[in-house]
């Protein structure tokens, strides 16, 4: 397969920066720098630049159901292991119901059965993570959620390293990912302003 498109090499390259950082304020144990950057960098600006603007390029294309051998068996492990079930155990609440109140963005991936649901439920379990994790003090608390959350953020990691993002190179048009990655520029250009 041939190199990927700079706009999917830049979510890859995020992802190596990210675990970099999450490994090593969980070695640190520094819990406050560690959800923080939870919030502010992985929520806040990863997940929601995905979603922006890769998930909504390939949600509603035909060609996203087909997959492939990696998308199988993460799809396979998905519906073993869901996330979200991951979450609400660590959390002691109630699993999310992922069609309920959904964001503008999210509801067009539910309201078309899009298989980006699968990276989404993956952002809503980190989510409910953090948002847990924020309102506790305890330290040990602390460091379990911390930990579920490098289970999730890293299973969820290597999905789509090994599935979405190859999958979408092979998808969109490199017209289509000049675009895509022209309106991710401009997001983040703005986030800096």
């Amino acid at each position: 397969m041939r190199e990927l498109h700079p706009f999917l090499q830049g979510f890859r390259d995020e992802h190596v920066v990210i675990l970099k950082t999450l490994r090593q304020l969980y070695t640190d144990q520094d819990w406050s720098a560690f959800f923080k950057f939870c919030r502010s960098e992985v929520l806040d600006v990863h997940e929601k630049r995905e979603e922006l603007f890769l998930f909504s390029a390939i949600a509603l294309k035909a060609e996203i159901k087909a997959g492939g051998p990696f998308c199988m068996l993460y799809y396979g492990l998905h519906l073993q292991n869901p996330p979200l079930l991951a979450a609400a155990a660590t959390c002691d609440e109630p699993v999310i119901d992922p069609r309920i109140n959904q964001s503008r963005i999210r509801k067009p991936f539910y309201e078309a059965g899009s298989p980006v649901c699968i990276p989404v439920e993956d952002h809503l379990a980190l989510e409910q993570i953090l948002n847990r994790a924020e309102r506790e003090s305890e330290p040990s608390k602390l460091t379990s959620f911390a930990a579920a959350y490098m289970r999730i953020v890293q299973s969820h990691f290597e999905k789509e390293d090994s599935c979405l993002l190859p999958m979408s190179q092979s998808i969109l048009t490199e017209a289509e990912l000049n675009a895509w990655s022209e309106k991710s520029d401009a997001w983040k250009a703005s986030l800096v302003k």
